[in-house]
């Protein structure tokens, strides 16, 4: 089966297993032995050159309105003409296309109305498109390809990390002043990843220390020497960082709502805006040797069981062949 997955993403061809930046979605392109292209590609693609075609349509509202209004492209159009079976990938929140133009949100309505498959994040991503359209829906679980990591040394001994990690920024989508306050209950080194929405005065933050933003590579790297992780964000999307700190055996403290958080991390999540049970666990976490144990080897195993390659392959292909 020829596959062509479409997005933002300047990449064009096939993603090799040792790329350095193999966030989900390259992951999900490699695996599925796809070729990828930037959306602004499709009119130069062959007719009838592949079985299935998955746009992942960016969130920047520019983007969205330059698609829906350039020279009367017809973007549903043209990948029919390309592929027998469309389909649609969720990029960020489920709901964020309510944050733009009136005009853009039907557009987006529209797009997704034609298209043959949806697919999304989380179980609960796929209860909310079910309730707007009668469509196929597939849930598609985020994935690791590791080929770029090292072979050895990923797994430090427990004993030998310290330091508490928590998620983005200190702005609403990533909550991180409350994963920050939080994370002070290890009495530990605090860091947290500079991402694009950061206050300029978060640097001023007491006890906070700030990593630049990395290829998906650097940041494992820089991932397997924390002790613990705190990922409070009331965004659900992709949930990679819950799912990097289970495949590392790092105890996440995280929101229920989101699957990698839930599978992985199940006696460490807990209801929107539960900071008091989260505080608990934090202690918890810190005092108590055996719990701590318990919940990294769970991570671990949980992520064999669910969020292997295989695994995944097995699931994507099986849908695949019931559309």
């Amino acid at each position: 089966m020829k596959i062509l997955w479409l997005s933002e993403n300047e990449i064009a061809g096939k993603i090799p297993r040792d790329f350095s930046q193999m966030r989900t979605e390259m992951a999900w392109i490699c695996a599925s032995d796809a070729e990828h292209y930037h959306i602004g590609e499709l009119p130069n693609l062959k007719d009838n050159s592949y079985d299935v075609a998955i746009i992942i349509l960016p969130k920047n509202e520019g983007m969205l309105q330059q698609m829906s209004t350039y020279n009367g492209f017809d973007l549903v159009g043209n990948l029919r003409r390309v592929a027998k079976k469309i389909g649609w990938m969720q990029e960020g929140p489920v709901h964020f296309f309510q944050d733009y133009q009136v005009s853009i949100q039907v557009w987006w309505y529209g797009v997704l109305s034609k298209m043959d498959f949806l697919m999304v994040h989380n179980e609960n991503d796929a209860k909310y498109i079910k309730g707007l359209f009668d469509k196929s829906i597939f849930v598609n679980r985020s994935l690791m390809i590791k080929d770029a990591l090292p072979k050895a040394g990923m797994m430090k001994k427990i004993e030998g990390r310290h330091e508490a990690l928590i998620g983005g920024n200190f702005v609403s989508w990533y909550g991180s002043f409350d994963s920050y306050m939080i994370a002070l209950e290890f009495e530990t080194d605090i860091v947290a990843p500079t991402m694009g929405r950061m206050p300029k005065d978060e640097s001023q933050v007491e006890g906070l220390n700030h990593i630049q933003y990395k290829t998906w590579h650097d940041w494992m790297i820089t991932l397997s020497v924390c002790k613990y992780a705190v990922h409070l964000m009331p965004t659900h999307a992709a949930g990679t960082f819950a799912l990097n700190a289970g495949f590392l055996g790092i105890p996440c403290i995280g929101y229920k709502g989101l699957d990698t958080q839930e599978i992985l991390h199940s006696e460490l999540s807990v209801d929107l805006r539960d900071l008091e049970s989260a505080r608990k666990l934090a202690c918890r976490l810190k005092n108590d040797k055996d719990f701590y144990n318990h919940c990294s080897e769970d991570a671990m195993n949980a992520y064999k069981h669910y969020y292997t390659e295989e695994i995944w392959k097995n699931n994507f292909n099986k849908f695949l062949e019931e559309i």
